[in-house]
């Protein structure tokens, strides 16, 4: 496996996240209709936001990162449907990265993307 400064190594990096950023974008659409939510580049990738305030984003590594409550990520994680969201050597409590879906397959993303903009609606202040 090739280390984290190799050519292939951030090759295979820009692949993912573009891919994981063309997953992200055909779901966007789906909001189309729900008023504050936007499309736009957030942590130097593709992101959603309702009114300003970020609900998911792709990572580096293409997995779509959803923002829910700290019960709802331990729940992912414990059903291998996500991971810790890690931004340093900081834990993120509120957010789950999830892997990206098989080609193809919108089914998992879409419900999580869902689950995550209910999330931030209900917490919109």
């Amino acid at each position: 496996m090739p280390d984290s400064t190799s050519p292939e190594s951030a090759a295979d990096q820009v692949d993912s996240r573009a891919r994981g950023e063309h997953l992200l974008h055909r779901l966007a659409g789906e909001f189309s209709e729900e008023t504050g939510v936007i499309e736009g580049r957030m942590f130097n990738g593709t992101g959603l936001s309702l009114n300003g305030k970020i609900f998911a984003f792709v990572s580096r590594s293409g997995d779509l990162v959803i923002k829910t409550s700290v019960a709802d990520v331990r729940v992912l994680i414990e059903t291998a449907q996500a991971q810790p969201m890690t931004m340093g050597r900081r834990t993120m409590r509120e957010w789950a990265s999830v892997y990206p879906t098989p080609e193809g397959d919108l089914e998992p993303w879409r419900s999580l993307l869902r689950h995550a903009w209910s999330f931030a609606r209900a917490n919109d202040r």
